[in-house]
């Protein structure tokens, strides 16, 4: 049951406002690894399959230690295959293994992806971005959201890794808990 006393919902709104992906504006740099063709060919709006992969922050150039983590698509309409060529991402981050990284305290996190990799599509992204942003300024009552330089690098050998803008989201809960809702 959610909790009804005020102390307990005071400090889950300062934990929920203090992680640290949310503190910053300036877009994260990381490395996904994963079988990229077996994740997008998951398209089933049903399935919760996760598949086995790393992420690996980047700073400054540098790449930080590999987290190891699961992912799955996600999604119902960008999830088809006929509307999106790159489906939305869910990763499932390891608590303990994220401790001293900028994904501290996450469970869990929504990826918002390029859809399409040419023309107008590839604007998308930052555009999803500047009307969450906006609507951040409009009301609190919002999903946080950071930009992303994304490398994503196939585990299978011969693919070349490709670099995209991706978006992640807040979690409701994590919204839910900043509004002691």
């Amino acid at each position: 049951p959610w909790p009804r006393d005020e102390a307990t919902l005071l400090k889950r709104k300062a934990e929920a406002e203090a992680l640290p992906l949310f503190a910053s504006q300036e877009p994260v740099e990381i490395t996904l690894t994963a079988d990229w063709k077996a994740v997008q060919r998951d398209r089933n709006v049903d399935s919760k399959k996760l598949y086995p992969g790393t992420l690996t922050p980047v700073k400054d150039g540098t790449a930080g230690t590999p987290v190891p983590i699961q992912l799955r698509t996600r999604g119902h309409s960008r999830r088809s295959p006929r509307t999106c060529e790159f489906a939305p991402l869910r990763l499932e981050l390891p608590k303990d293994g994220t401790k001293g990284t900028v994904f501290e305290g996450h469970g869990n996190l929504k990826l918002g992806v390029h859809c399409q990799s040419e023309g107008i599509y590839l604007q998308y992204t930052l555009k999803e971005y500047l009307a969450n942003r906006l609507h951040n300024l409009l009301t609190p009552h919002s999903l946080r959201v950071r930009l992303a330089n994304v490398t994503y690098a196939d585990s299978q050998p011969g693919r070349k890794p490709d670099t995209r803008l991706g978006l992640f989201f807040e979690d409701a809960d994590d919204l839910a808990n900043r509004m002691r809702a």
